[in-house]
């Protein structure tokens, strides 16, 4: 038994495969990046400029309290660059947006220490839709 396509189908499915790679694309509004890199969110640009504090708790550790991390940050939205310190799942008010430093890697551990140049930053830029 033989398989016909028909050549409007050996054209479509091409392009419908295509249309589906292309709506899984990364968000532009998510951007992971270390120290002194920049992140593209939307309309705004960031760079982490230095860990302030990481005193999270580490996996399988009993703390006092959760601890928090903090990174002092360049933002530069079309009004102009400011510097502001985010802390790790706090949102912040940016250029009509909302900025979220929503993970830091390496998570913390027992008895390492990580340096500056070991951590990865996500950041997610959210803007309100208008209708």
């Amino acid at each position: 038994m033989r398989f016909l396509i028909k050549p409007t189908a050996a054209i479509g499915l091409p392009l419908l495969l295509g249309a589906c790679v292309s709506s899984m694309a990364p968000n532009s509004n998510v951007a992971r990046v270390g120290i002194g890199q920049t992140a593209a969110l939307g309309t705004i640009r960031l760079v982490p400029l230095q860990l302030v504090e990481d005193s999270r708790c580490p996996a399988g550790t009993q703390c006092a309290s959760p601890g928090q991390l903090r990174l002092r940050v360049t933002v530069q939205p079309p009004q102009g660059p400011h510097q502001r310190t985010l802390v790790l799942g706090r949102p912040e008010l940016v250029s009509g947006g909302t900025l979220l430093l929503e993970e830091a890697r390496p998570l913390p551990a027992e008895g390492v220490r990580p340096v500056g140049s070991d951590y990865r930053f996500t950041f997610r830029f959210t803007v309100p839709r208008t209708h």
